[in-house]
């Protein structure tokens, strides 16, 4: 087992050595010899996270148990540290500087080792410069990339060498700590002496018990859900100014969408009035702190009892009566869990694939009858904390018939350069106002969208989309080019713009000025306020239904340039002429 898990070491050294030189030209410092130099010292390998960690990236931690999140700055913090006196006194430290291209992210910038307060390596400098170097009790290291230093302290034994343009650190408590770049910091712990270790040492490495949650634990061996707390705890200085400007810590942005999505639905018991916030807490802060946690803990679900009893001290504290659901913390009030969700007494969700309508029927029980399943046009996800089948990405469900319709899109672009809604491209100029898009009267929800083209400089022979306005209900919408004014009637509005309940919706999105604006029936304008609009309409329902530069909107790309009296023109000057109706605009806003 042990010669199995050296070898998987000494091969996975060679391939990061391998790519290190390929990626950065480099001489190649691996030679087959230098295998001879192994001996009988552990290696690190990236198999099972558990038992080691690691930081990567900018920086993305791993720790011991397992727990993902991610935390900046630039102080020295104490990655691993003895816990238990039954250990020898270590302390294996990390200081971080800026990314100067990459604001508010940090990575590493120099390692220091200390054992029994005797032995103090510290490693710096630049490795893509290949200027590394090492220091040990402050005389600085100069030997070859092959030799050994040994240092004998009270209990320890510790090898350090170059390789592969990286430095390794084996010591005999069962620690190997390999660093190859700013970006990649590992430590490994051997498997014949993890049982010494594990529960005995604490840092942003994690406690190393086999759980989770309680590696964020501060340095004052109090847990909490704020891994923000955690890492600014861990300092080797406490008077180091942390940067303004480093980035927080959002273990969801890190472990993915789906793993978000999950935390959101389990955490949306303390926003929905299932936990009710004590003491100085917050709905928003306990929400926030869960979902930290769950993220970071993913799939486990550790750490949830731990902040609901939090939360349950404070309000015991301030006389206050909290009921906590069974299924949850084993306490008092009734609930179930379907997958991820929390499902009070009484009350039904989709089963994990939507094949099934599952009801809490009493604490921890669950029946579920099959269902219908999610449509063709549908997926079944968790949205808000709620499990259904949803619409697919790029489809509108219109819920007068509760379906889900494909949407068609026209574009118009640049300067300018329109994508008609089956699919035609064309280049066309003018300086015009023209009927970009507008239903027959047979189309089952009316709307009409014009836009103006202007020349924005007289030497330049190009125009772009300048205005827009639209026609829907009763309403008369105005985006000037740089949609910092939107006009409602004549009135200038403020965004978000809601008309009667949602049958008009009017919001910014992203950065920038993009303005969106949708409808209950799937009408939507999309315009970036530099002169790029998109119109998306369901396809089914106004198939055939609509006019203007758009097209037709017949599932076909033959009848595009088609006029109104019904023949197909060739020349897209011509029909663009055609659905100009206001001559002479002026570079104004409306």
């Amino acid at each position: 087992m042990a010669s199995d898990w050296k070898l998987c070491g000494v091969a996975v050294l060679a391939l990061l050595c391998l790519s290190y030189d390929l990626a950065f030209a480099k001489p190649n410092y691996c030679k087959k010899s230098d295998l001879d130099y192994f001996g009988d010292i552990p290696y690190p390998y990236p198999g099972n996270c558990s038992g080691y960690c690691e930081s990567a990236g900018d920086p993305h931690y791993t720790t011991f148990d397992c727990l993902k999140y991610d935390f900046h700055d630039t102080c020295s913090g104490i990655l691993v540290k003895n816990k238990d006196s039954s250990l020898a006194e270590i302390e294996f430290r990390a200081e971080f500087k800026k990314l100067p291209y990459h604001p508010g992210y940090t990575v590493i910038k120099s390692l220091e080792l200390v054992y029994d307060d005797i032995t103090n390596i510290k490693i710096d400098g630049d490795f893509f410069k290949n200027d590394a170097s090492v220091t040990i009790n402050g005389r600085v290291m100069t030997e070859s990339i092959r030799t050994f230093v040994f240092s004998k302290t009270i209990q320890h034994i510790v090898k350090l060498f170059r390789y592969c343009n990286a430095v390794v650190v084996v010591d005999s408590m069962g620690f190997t700590i390999y660093w190859s770049d700013p970006y990649r910091l590992l430590i490994q712990t051997h498997p014949d002496k993890q049982a010494d270790i594990r529960g005995k040492i604490h840092g942003t490495c994690g406690n190393f018990n086999d759980k989770k949650y309680d590696d964020f634990t501060t340095r004052g061996d109090k847990w909490t859900a704020d891994c923000d707390e955690v890492g600014h705890s861990w300092k080797v200085d406490s008077q180091c100014q942390s940067c303004d400007d480093c980035k927080p810590c959002l273990p969801c942005k890190v472990n993915g969408p789906e793993t978000a999505k999950e935390a959101e639905a389990i955490c949306a018991m303390f926003t929905n009035g299932i936990i009710l916030p004590c003491g100085e807490n917050k709905a928003d802060h306990l929400y926030k702190m869960c979902l930290n946690i769950i993220c970071a803990s993913y799939p486990e679900r550790g750490g949830l009892c731990e902040l609901i009893n939090m939360n349950l001290d404070l309000c015991t504290a301030d006389g206050v009566s909290v009921v906590i659901p069974d299924a949850i913390c084993d306490l008092t009030v009734p609930g179930c869990f379907v997958g991820s969700i929390f499902v009070p007494v009484g009350e039904s969700v989709y089963s994990t694939d939507c094949q099934k309508d599952c009801k809490c029927t009493s604490p921890n029980n669950v029946t579920c009858e099959p269902n219908a399943g999610c449509e063709v046009n549908e997926r079944c996800e968790i949205r808000k904390t709620i499990r259904r089948c949803f619409c697919k990405r790029g489809y509108f469900l219109d819920r007068r018939d509760g379906k889900c319709y494909a949407l068609s899109t026209f574009r118009v672009g640049g300067d300018p350069h329109y994508t008609l809604f089956d699919g035609t491209p064309i280049n066309f100029q003018g300086k015009c106002t023209y009927k970009l898009a507008a239903t027959k009267p047979d189309a089952p929800e009316q709307f009409t969208v014009v836009g103006t083209n202007l020349q924005p400089k007289p030497d330049k022979n190009v125009t772009v989309l300048a205005f827009t306005t639209i026609y829907v209900y009763d309403l008369v919408i105005k985006f000037s080019f740089d949609t910092s004014d939107i006009f409602v009637n004549g009135v200038r509005t403020t965004l978000p713009f809601n008309y009667k309940k949602g049958k008009v919706i009017i919001r910014r999105s992203g950065r920038g000025n993009r303005v969106v604006l949708k409808t209950d029936f799937g009408f939507r304008v999309i315009y970036d306020g530099v002169h790029c609009l998109y119109i998306r309409i369901p396809t089914i329902p106004f198939i055939d239904n609509v006019h203007g530069l758009c097209g037709l909107l017949s599932g076909t790309k033959d009848d595009d340039l088609m006029m109104p009296n019904g023949t197909i023109q060739g020349d897209t000057c011509r029909t663009g002429k055609v659905y100009c109706f206001v001559k002479g605009a002026k570079f104004n806003k409306p």
